[in-house]
């Protein structure tokens, strides 16, 4: 008996061994087919923005995602030209959204525009100072960032431009290093403070990743991406990991493969693979400590309007906080003192008032699950809305100060 035992235990630990982490599942796919579009989340909802259609026409609708209704809705068009192979970043509770190029009037464009989820309105902010497309946008903390792309008749292209909100500047940065080539379609991914940058094209397909660190404006190489080289690659973080997945390669061939980077240790681990075939030129998001893909395509040209859910407790921390109702976010009455739970990684506050004006804005790290504090007394009497972000949830609480 105990020999019976001893063998099932051991097939046990070999089956987990082996096991892989990740679970796709297809979600409410789009009523239309879609690539070369950019996506973001925002408040707890996804959207994708731009792109071309199944008949190769340039697009400039968004559409946000409800993972609660698993259901799809309009929003406001994004202003002037529609334009493909654009970027987007968010910053605090806004999304910029730029670059790319419309193949009808040849333009690439310079433009970049804000979008207020709250309202459902766009707004221009500065222009970027150079005109690109298949650029790569990110933000980390408060910053937005485009890097990489294409413009044609030149070259392709590793610098780094931050956008500043604050300010409403642009400025340059460092560009990738002088041993990394120039490129178009290279996936970015930011996670605590930093952001990894791998793979793309010019006239052959990368596989090295680069670390950019704000702090010092420098780039360190990291450990290959170990799927080989490709573009046009997915990714998204999830807790502390960086995901990266799929893309094409130069015989045009494209792959499901998932791998998780851990930075502090600067490891490649391979997970689940991906169950469908929209493998390039699509646009993700994560919701609530879980990793979106939507659209994109198999071939050029096969568009697709495939939605996928990647579920990784073991990377994310939606085991543990499935919600955003775990913020707890309350004032107490009489009070200027905002409350909530926060889980680690960084919270950010941001107060509205009436007219939409952002009056207030605070962040902090919390480095364990923890009651954190945000005291408004600078703000006079009146009505106001706070949004609060952590651990990849947002709650929102309507104020009277008094």
């Amino acid at each position: 008996m105990k020999k019976h035992l001893l063998t099932i235990q051991m097939l046990l630990l070999m089956s987990g061994a082996f096991a892989q982490t990740g679970t796709w599942t297809a979600k409410a796919s789009l009523t239309f087919k879609i690539m070369t579009h950019t996506g973001f989340s925002l408040a707890g909802k996804g959207y994708v923005c731009g792109g071309i259609d199944g008949f190769g026409t340039d697009l400039k609708e968004l559409w946000q995602y409800d993972p609660g209704s698993n259901s799809w809705s309009q929003k406001a068009d994004l202003p002037g030209d529609a334009r493909r192979e654009l970027s987007s970043f968010t910053i605090d509770s806004f999304a910029y959204v730029g670059h790319g190029r419309n193949v009808n009037s040849t333009e690439i464009f310079f433009s970049f525009y804000r979008y207020n989820p709250r309202t459902n309105a766009w707004s221009a902010i500065a222009d970027c100072p150079v005109q690109r497309y298949t650029s790569t946008g990110f933000s980390i903390d408060s910053v937005g960032y485009v890097t990489c792309g294409i413009l044609p008749g030149v070259a392709r292209y590793k610098d780094l431009y931050a956008y500043n909100p604050r300010t409403n500047v642009w400025s340059q940065k460092a560009s990738l290093p002088s041993a990394a080539l120039n490129r178009s379609y290279a996936c970015v991914v930011s996670v605590n403070h930093k952001a990894y940058l791998m793979g793309g094209f010019e006239g052959q397909h990368m596989e090295d990743m680069y670390e950019y660190n704000p702090g010092s404006n420098t780039w360190t190489q990291k450990a290959n991406f170990p799927g080989g080289k490709r573009n046009a690659v997915a990714g998204f973080a999830l807790g502390d990991y960086v995901l990266m997945g799929m893309g094409r390669n130069g015989s045009n061939t494209t792959f499901k493969d998932w791998y998780y980077y851990n930075p502090a240790d600067n490891t490649w681990t391979a997970m689940n693979d991906y169950p469908a075939d929209n493998s390039a030129g699509n646009a993700t998001f994560v919701i609530n400590g879980k990793g979106y893909v939507c659209g994109g395509n198999s071939l050029p040209g096969s568009a697709k309007e495939y939605l996928y859910e990647l579920s990784a407790p073991q990377l994310s921390i939606e085991a543990n906080v499935s919600d955003a109702r775990k913020l707890k976010l309350f004032k107490p009455e009489g009070s200027s003192v905002l409350h909530c739970m926060a889980y680690a990684g960084k919270v950010s506050v941001s107060v509205y008032d009436v007219n939409g004006r952002m009056v207030y804005s605070s962040s902090m790290l919390s480095d364990a699950e923890q009651e954190v504090l945000f005291p408004m007394d600078e703000l006079s009497a009146g009505q106001y809305t706070a949004y609060v972000n952590n651990a990849g949830l947002t709650a929102t609480l309507k104020l009277i100060l008094n």
